[in-house]
Parts: C-alpha cells; structure tokens; sequence
C-alpha cells in the first residue's frame, strides 16, 4: 500500500497468509507483515520502498537474527504515542552497513529526514528471506503492532479514496480488497489482484455481517467498513 507502487505509480499491498502480523511462528508470532510488490512490476530488485509516513532513519544495520539488512523510522508521536517503523531484508548493494541504496544509486543514511512516501531503499531477501519483501513491524511506544491499520489509514489519504469495484475487476485495488477481506477473517482465495467469484463470495459473507447489502460490490460504504482503523 504505502510501500510499493506499480509502474502505473498506484500503491500496492501483497502480504500472503502465512506471513502476516499475528501469524504461528516456532515459539514465537509473526510481528510484522511480510510486503511484495507485484508480482508482474518489471522492477524486481530496483523496486524502491517508500517511507509510510513522515520522519527520520534512526538506524540502518544489519540484523544479527534472520532479518537481514534492517532500517528504523522514528515517526514521531502521533495521536500523543511513538511510532516507529521497521524494514527488514533490505537490499545490500551499497557493501556498507549503515546505508542503503534508493532509486536512482542514491543513498539513504542515519539521520536522513523522510517526507511520506518518499524512497528509502530497495526491495531485497537480505538474512533468512524467501523472496523479495519488505517485513514491514510498526512500533508504538515500544510495543509491536499491527500494520494494518496504519498502512490503511495512509493509503487512503494519498488515495482521497475507493473506487466503485464490481466482480471481474482486476489490479491494486482488487488486491487490496482481498487483503482486507483475508484481514477480517473471510477467505477471498489467492491475493492475486483479480476480483473473481471467491472474492465475490467472500465479500458477500463480509457484507452480510455487517449489515450491508450484501451485492458482491466493494463501493463506499463497503470500503469504510473493510478499512481497519489505528488504535
């Protein structure tokens, strides 16, 4: 969502359901969501990752567990409480530890001011990574959270919005509903980015339990309802 953007420069969210905040790991939960750009964005390991909020890089390091090379925002206190992000298994390019490479062979550093949405780094499988992704943990007075919400919240201001999306549709916003539906504990089938009859489905179950016509059509109301909101 906030992190990746397609070439078409719409944000995309791609977490699978095993790697999602909250998810069974041995002798521990999954603290973060596990974020891929698209799989058919023809920038593979160019991809940059954006910063989802405002803030500054407070460290940039590399893990001595399984996540590779890792970045911290500080973003500041929001609503009266510290935020933080990290992203983890950063591409390594740069061969030095306390930077990464952006767009463009730019390089990020410690003490760096970051506008939202502006890159960082680049996409990698630094550490113990299977694929490209940014494992993505927001921190709020030093507990983690889930993302979610934030993530939510921030796309859609930059997106003033949802469109109307009926089944058959295809792309970000398709993908996004899927993951908000899988989110809510409705199965829509694969994250795939095609609104097809599993979606539909499970959309039509998710509008029932909530009072909504339940008519397999993601509009306004529908969105507001699917949009998680941050704590």
């Amino acid at each position: 969502m906030a992190i990746f953007r397609s070439p078409t420069g719409a944000a995309t969210l791609g977490p699978v359901p095993s790697s999602v905040y909250g998810a069974p790991r041995t002798g521990h939960s999954h603290q973060g969501d596990d974020l891929g750009p698209d799989p058919a964005n023809p920038l593979g390991r160019r991809h940059p990752l954006y910063a989802p909020r405002g803030g500054r890089i407070d460290s940039i390091r590399i893990s001595t567990g399984v996540g590779g090379k890792v970045a911290e925002i500080a973003h500041g206190r929001i609503r009266g409480r510290e935020h933080r992000t990290r992203h983890f298994h950063l591409g390594t390019k740069t061969g030095t530890l306390d930077a990464a490479v952006t767009v463009d062979g730019r390089i990020s550093r410690v003490g760096d001011r970051l506008d939202a949405g502006e890159p960082f780094a680049l996409i990698g499988d630094s550490g113990n990574a299977i694929g490209l992704h940014d494992h993505y943990e927001h921190w709020i007075d030093g507990a983690p959270q889930d993302p979610l919400p934030w993530l939510a919240e921030y796309q859609t201001r930059l997106s003033r919005g949802y469109g109307l999306i009926y089944p058959g549709s295809a792309g970000d916003e398709a993908r996004l509903l899927q993951v908000l539906l899988l989110y809510h504990g409705f199965f829509p089938g694969p994250i795939d980015g095609i609104f097809g009859a599993a979606t539909e489905a499970s959309l039509e179950r998710f509008q029932a339990a909530r009072d909504l016509t339940p008519d397999g059509v993601a509009g306004r109301r529908t969105w507001a309802a699917l949009l998680p909101r941050p704590v």
